[in-house]
């Protein structure tokens, strides 16, 4: 009863959807490219393009106990929002019994290079008051582009203590190798100790035959290097 709840609501909430039981249903997310992933990733090669469009689909995970009757009574109709305005979706669209589908455009041409994270989130058109009943995380790294097989591309970070900064670096074709230098420029007397990955994806390739994996503790102004063998001339993710 409402005075066994102690939170705000929460008996209100539970009477207006004994209703409709079909909430209680898990939704599974997944994408087309690659096929079944959980989220929307876009790197490389591909965040290089002026659009890019993936399907996402929606399926209900219906119990085995689950009657014909209710399956053919299920319509949820569903409002989508996008956290970031470089994500075009549709506003809304009906889940039947056998799921749904609707296509997300990421208009990547007027973005500057660099990782931007955002999230898809599906929530019950009929509960304005409800949470997300799923999420779709989108991720692009869009990689700075570098020009000639010897040119040398530099960047600056201020990083505060655990801080993680995730970037990619276009490489350019018939390039073999690539040197990093990392460099702490900031004057404070202490020691940091720092890692840094690197990691180039390749079609049927191991991500250890193009990956580096470094740590060390550096004093203001040291650098520690590294070198990586390039497989393609697909982008470089750190």
């Amino acid at each position: 009863g409402a005075g066994e709840s102690q939170v705000e609501g929460l008996y209100e909430a539970l009477c207006r959807d004994v209703a409709t039981p079909w909430l209680d249903i898990p939704l599974e997310v997944s994408t087309d490219e690659p096929p079944g992933a959980r989220g929307v990733l876009v790197t490389g090669a591909e965040a290089q393009l002026a659009v890019v469009e993936r399907l996402v689909r929606v399926r209900p995970q219906w119990p085995k106990g689950a009657t014909t009757r209710e399956r053919w009574d299920y319509l949820l109709p569903l409002r989508i929002e996008a956290t970031a305005d470089w994500i075009d979706i549709p506003d809304n669209a009906y889940l039947a019994a056998n799921g749904a589908d609707f296509r997300v455009r990421l208009p990547l041409g007027p973005l500057e290079a660099g990782t931007r994270l955002g999230e898809i989130r599906l929530y019950h058109a009929g509960d304005p008051e409800g949470g997300p009943l799923a999420r779709v995380p989108v991720t692009v790294s869009k990689p700075y582009p570098v020009e000639g097989l010897d040119a040398t591309w530099t960047k600056e970070w201020e990083l505060k203590p655990q801080e993680t900064v995730r970037f990619s670096v276009a490489i350019p074709e018939g390039a073999h190798a690539l040197r990093a230098r990392l460099t702490r420029l900031d004057d404070v007397p202490l020691t940091r100790r720092v890692a840094f990955t690197a990691t180039q994806r390749a079609p049927g390739q191991e991500f250890e035959r193009s990956e580096i994996r470094s740590t060390a503790s550096l004093t203001a102004g040291e650098s520690t290097t590294a070198s990586l063998r390039l497989l393609t001339g697909d982008a470089v993710e750190w």
